[in-house]
């Protein structure tokens, strides 16, 4: 069933299916709820899932102003689709963007996750770093508002992070991945790069101690950067677990679908 929620003036799209205890679906950059349409399916006869649109991305509006696309913003756009679902409670899983936004949002609102699914996902940056991202993704930003969407959407998809998942989807899946990227708003990518890229992100480093949910650190095993980042996240976590998907990349959840799902099933049970 599809829905849509006003919250601080902008309208945000997700679509719920399945039965039992809440389950939300957060995607990732350039992404949309399409993106996790198989981890919905899949998941759906276990919990009643919710899967997102965050705001610039899919149906939701993407506005002109900057800040609705914070992290705070985005931890409140979770929370207030969770209250209209009726959900007290909820296990996340993000990708990405949406894997640093649903810890975000642990962080805030830990009495509200029952457990969270992470796929290649940062804490953050510290501040040298997030200075120097910060001004990269801005740039990112102004090159999308400036060249226009389809040259953007191209050059993103030559990044080598990609080049597993073109290899294991097929060029049908690749080309369908393109309008699917294409099918989201220039000004709502530009700003959630500003707003919401790991630059503008406050980094949770310092807090992963306070996170006692039960955390399911998923990385591609050929994704060495994000693989590094989950056993480093693991040793600050009290309640974390690692888990490596082989034969796949940063888009673990999409090169190797079937056995992240599992991974997820298995972990509710």
């Amino acid at each position: 069933m599809k829905h849509k929620i006003n919250i601080d003036n902008i309208s945000l799209a997700y679509e719920s299916t399945g039965t039992g205890p809440f389950l939300m679906l957060v995607h990732g950059f350039t992404g949309s709820s399409s993106t996790m349409s198989y981890l919905c399916e899949a998941l759906a006869p276990y919990r009643t899932v919710l899967s997102i649109d965050l705001i610039g991305h899919g149906k939701s509006d993407s506005p002109e102003q900057v800040d609705s696309y914070s992290t705070e913003s985005n931890i409140r756009h979770l929370q207030g689709i969770l209250n209209h679902a009726g959900a007290k409670k909820a296990d996340l899983v993000g990708y990405s963007l949406g894997g640093r936004i649903a810890l975000s949002f642990a962080h805030a609102f830990s009495n509200t996750v029952e457990s969270l699914f992470l796929i290649g996902t940062s804490p953050g940056i510290n501040s040298n770093e997030a200075t120097i991202r910060k001004i990269s993704d801005s740039n990112l930003a102004s090159l999308i508002e400036g060249d226009g969407l389809e040259i953007f959407v191209d050059q993103w998809m030559q990044l080598p992070i990609w080049k597993s998942l073109q290899e294991r989807i097929g060029p049908a899946k690749w080309k369908e991945s393109r309008e699917q990227r294409l099918g989201n708003s220039s000004v709502g990518l530009a700003n959630s790069l500003r707003g919401s890229g790991v630059g503008s992100m406050p980094p949770l480093h310092n807090f992963l101690h306070l996170i006692t949910n039960p955390v399911h650190l998923i990385a591609g095993q050929e994704d060495q950067k994000f693989s590094r980042l989950a056993e480093k996240m693991n040793r600050l976590l009290p309640n974390g677990q690692v888990h490596l998907v082989p034969n796949a990349g940063h888009a673990a959840h999409l090169e190797q679908p079937k056995f992240v799902s599992e991974l997820i099933i298995k972990a509710l049970k």
